[in-house]
């Protein structure tokens, strides 16, 4: 069964309103980075792509199947995602998995205030090495976000349901739980900054 198959229809969920919008880098912490490049490290971090998605992912990671290739080499101390929408009182973090799908650590849970970047600050930043591939999943305390994706193109995006909020699955999955194709490549980076 697919993520859309297990959503419930949009108008059984309270009406989502756009609320105020954050610019990056105005919520969250930072840390120096200990090394490498700083900026975008792994991910998709396009800031006009307009496509967005509906996203069930209460104590469920919702990632990119095929995962994303680091295009540098750095320590990552901040995850970023950008959000188009989301429930009221509703905690955010990502997760980060290498390509053998071996966890390697997650940001810190941040509550949602508004749309746009948000910053999830990673306490133990996270080495990244450029041409490597990198699994990136969000998860959520409360049922529903919606996040920016890719324009055009079809790519799979699976979740995983063994982990929890709070202890993300380690491994991930080698094989998906659950999938759906008319998703995107999410818009969910990591930076050294």
């Amino acid at each position: 069964m697919g993520l859309e198959d297990r959503m419930p229809p949009r108008m059984l969920y309270p009406k989502l309103s756009k609320k105020s919008i954050l610019s990056p880098g105005s919520s969250g912490g930072s840390a120096s980075p200990s090394g490498g490049a700083t900026g975008v490290l792994v991910g998709r971090s396009v800031l006009t792509d307009t496509t967005y998605r509906d996203m069930v992912v209460n104590d469920e990671w919702i990632y990119f199947l095929a995962g994303y290739t680091a295009s540098a080499t750095g320590s990552a101390n901040m995850a970023r995602v950008r959000l188009y929408d989301w429930n009221d009182n509703v905690y955010i973090k990502v997760a980060v998995w290498n390509s053998s799908k071996v966890l390697l650590g997650a940001s810190n849970s941040v509550l949602l205030t508004g749309a746009g970047v948000i910053d999830l600050a990673i306490a133990s930043p996270i080495s990244i090495t450029n041409g490597q591939t990198y699994y990136l999943a969000i998860a959520t305390t409360v049922n529903q976000v919606t996040i920016y994706c890719e324009t055009g193109g079809s790519y799979v995006v699976g979740y995983d349901t063994t982990g929890s909020y709070a202890s993300p699955p380690n491994p991930l999955p080698a094989d998906a739980t659950g999938g759906y194709a008319a998703g995107n490549t999410l818009c969910i980076w990591l930076e050294a900054v």
